[in-house]
C-alpha cells in the first residue's frame, strides 16, 4: 500500500469516527478532538506536492 493510500485510509477512519461521535453526542469534547486530528491530517496531506497526495490521479 502506498503512503498516499495509508494516509487516505487514516483520514477515512477519522472521518467515520467523527461522525460516530457526533451522532452519539454532538456536544461532546470527543467530536472536537477527532475533528482536530482529522484537520491536522488533512492539512498535512494537502501540503504535500500534488504528485504525492494523489489529488491529480
Amino acid at each position: 500500500m502506498t503512503q498516499t493510500k495509508v494516509r487516505e485510509k487514516k483520514m477515512e477512519i477519522l472521518r467515520l469516527e467523527m461522525y460516530r461521535c457526533y451522532q452519539e453526542n454532538r456536544d461532546s469534547e470527543e467530536v472536537i478532538k477527532v475533528s482536530q486530528e482529522l484537520d491536522k491530517l488533512l492539512n498535512a496531506f494537502l501540503s504535500l506536492p500534488s504528485k504525492d497526495n494523489g489529488l491529480n490521479d
